[in-house]
């Protein structure tokens, strides 16, 4: 007798997977919306531009793309790895804390990549003060990324199972 597809309830891994990329999605447009509603003119000078509101739509996508674009590149790879690490969890071969150091690496990897024109550039033994620091910075949100992201597929797949895993 062949056992049907669990359907997406019945599917904790899938379930963490969604969650985490969509909080890898939400938390920087958070942070972004928190920023603009603070960061304002003060001056009292308008200009005043007057195109077709489909220019501005157009505009304010583009801008909004180029922006998030990245994330949602990292939102992917964040839920298949939270996937990937689930199902070794539910399958008892693995706790998930890979996820956590696969996360510092990814940002430091991040920061390096972002430095990598400026380091081939310029001296690279000048380089790595700015390399230390920012690969640093870059490890350290990594891995606090990664302990939320670990914290919200345990409690997750806890809920899934009806209880919550401590």
């Amino acid at each position: 007798m062949t056992s049907q597809p669990r359907a997406l309830s019945k599917r904790p891994e899938v379930l963490a997977a969604l969650v985490n990329a969509t909080l890898v999605l939400l938390i920087p447009m958070a942070l972004v919306i928190l920023a603009s509603n603070r960061i304002y003119d003060t001056s009292t000078r308008v200009t005043a531009v007057v195109s077709p509101f489909r220019f501005y739509l157009f505009d304010r996508l583009l801008e909004y793309g180029i922006l998030f674009g990245p994330f949602a590149a990292l939102a992917f790879a964040a839920g298949l790895r939270t996937f990937v690490h689930a199902r070794r969890a539910l399958d008892g071969q693995g706790s998930g804390w890979q996820g956590v150091l696969e996360a510092a690496a990814l940002g430091f990897l991040i920061a390096f990549v972002v430095l990598l024109p400026g380091i081939v550039t310029h001296a690279p033994r000048a380089a790595v003060p700015y390399v230390v620091a920012y690969g640093g910075g870059g490890l350290i949100l990594g891995l606090v990324l990664g302990l939320v992201l670990f914290a919200t597929a345990r409690l997750v797949l806890g809920l899934s199972r009806g209880q919550v895993e401590h």
